[in-house]
Parts: structure tokens; C-alpha cells; sequence
């Protein structure tokens, strides 16, 4: 896909007559988060209760920009950054055995869980965009590719049960690589589709929004029950809010299309 997109930018060259087109790039910073926040209270078969919370690590973005404008309306961006995403997620449940409120208690218990994943990554994303004008500003909104290399990453879980009969208590915890574990590892490289928009504040700063969405991922090291394979899994995907900074004062080529010979 991402040889699609250039392909089509340059095509936009191809016509007859000039095609004014402007080369610039500049730095680029902001922040990512890889979930929405989600905060969730709930009863489980009329005995127990549970709260469960999910945060996103909000992770710093940093990287170049390369960017390609023609006729004032048509750009195509080139990128490289580093990320860092993830997330954290915490459940407490509260509750009795047996679970059915009818039948004599024989214990009650607190079961608490934590999982966090964490991955260091390079995004190197493709767009195209369109700008257009509004209230004195330049806007433009895009469409494109983004190849992601995942350099290392972490996978922390653990659990916990605290019961009034001793016998019952639990615990385990377990930390790998998700990149390099020698049980079922995440792909080294994957791509999302990406997608935002651009304000340009002044020739050159611009803010910049802009969401990814990749397939999930499945990474395995080991067996925290015993008797089943516990699989984890990991959404590639990201909200982030940047500021682009054009290092270079725009440079303006004159390419001329090349003359069709008639018979």
C-alpha cells in the first residue's frame, strides 16, 4: 500500500503544463496513548463484585518530517519516529464460595490481577493529504500507511488471591519480551493504516492529530494455569497529538511534464 501512495502522489506531476511543487522537513514532537481510558464496575453471578481499570501509557513521539506540497493542494509526507506505547490494566473482584447465594458459605475471597504491556517502536508513516484554506488557516487532512518496526517491548502480568481459608490463597507473577521471547513472539514489523489532520499555525509550525490502526497481536511464553495455553494479546493501534516544526525554508521546483510526440 505504501508504494500505492507514492506512486499516486507522483502521478499528480504527470500533466501537461508546470507543476509547481515545495520540498521542506522538520522535526516533530508530541504524544501517543495506544488505548482510550476505561473504568468499569460490575456484578458477577449475584455474589461477587468487580472493578476493573484500563490506562494507557502516554508515550513521547520524536522524529523528521519530509514534506512534498504541488499546486498548493496535493502533499505527500515521509516520517520516521520513535514511539513508545502501551497500557496498563488492573481488576479487583471481591466474592464467595460457593457462588450461589442460597448455599452456606465456606469462604470468601479478594482476587486482584495486573497486566501492563510497554513497546519501544519505529513508525515510519506515508500520507497523502489534501490542504485547503479556512478562516485564514491552512488545514489539510490525510491518508496513508505506516510501517512500524518494534525494537523491544515488555509484558508484565500478576495475580493475587487473599481468601478467609488459607488453603485457597494464590499468587503468580511473570515478566518477558514480547519482540524476542522464545515462545510465540509479536512480528518484528507491521503496518497500520493511518489517518489525521494538520493545522498549520504558521509557515512553520503546524499541530497535527492523528490516529493508526493496525491488526492485534498474539504473543505466548508460557502457561500461568498450567492446564491451557493462555495467549496474550496486544492492539496496534494509537491516538496521537504532535507539533511539526519546518527546520528547512520551503525550497519551490518547476517540474515541466514531458512532451507527448504526435504522429
Amino acid at each position: 500500500m505504501k508504494y500505492l501512495i507514492l506512486i499516486s502522489f507522483l502521478s499528480l506531476f504527470v500533466t501537461k503544463g508546470n507543476s509547481q511543487t515545495t520540498f521542506r522537513y522538520g522535526g516533530e514532537l508530541g504524544i501517543s496513548a495506544s488505548v482510550l481510558p476505561r473504568w468499569v464496575n460490575s456484578k458477577i453471578m449475584e455474589t461477587d463484585t468487580k472493578y476493573s481499570k484500563l490506562l494507557p501509557i502516554v508515550g513521547p513521539i520524536a522524529g523528521l518530517t519530509l514534506q512534498m506540497t504541488t499546486k498548493d493542494i496535493f502533499q505527500l509526507n515521509i516520517g520516521i519516529q520513535y514511539q513508545l506505547t502501551g497500557y496498563k490494566d488492573y481488576s479487583i473482584r471481591d466474592g464467595r464460595i460457593p457462588r450461589v447465594p442460597e448455599l452456606p458459605e465456606q469462604f470468601t475471597y479478594t482476587h486482584e490481577r495486573w497486566e501492563e504491556q510497554t513497546f519501544h517502536k519505529l513508525n515510519i508513516p506515508m500520507t497523502i493529504g489534501y490542504v485547503f484554506r479556512e478562516r485564514k488557516f491552512k488545514h489539510s487532512i490525510f491518508l496513508g500507511y505506516a510501517t512500524n518496526i518494534f525494537l523491544s517491548g515488555k509484558y508484565y502480568y500478576a495475580y493475587k488471591t487473599d481468601a478467609t481459608d488459607d488453603s485457597q490463597d494464590r499468587s503468580n507473577e511473570h515478566e518477558y519480551n514480547p519482540v524476542s521471547t522464545t515462545g510465540v513472539p509479536i512480528p518484528k514489523i507491521a503496518g497500520q493504516i493511518t489517518t489525521g489532520y494538520t493545522l498549520a499555525l504558521s509557515k512553520r509550525l503546524s499541530l497535527k492529530a492523528t490516529l493508526q490502526y493496525g491488526k492485534s497481536f498474539e504473543h505466548l511464553n508460557y502457561k500461568p494455569y498450567g492446564w491451557e495455553t493462555y495467549y496474550n494479546y496486544f492492539k496496534n493501534k494509537s491516538i496521537a497529538i504532535s507539533a511539526v516544526y519546518f527546520l528547512y525554508k520551503t525550497k519551490q521546483l518547476v517540474l515541466k511534464a514531458p512532451h507527448q510526440s504526435h504522429k
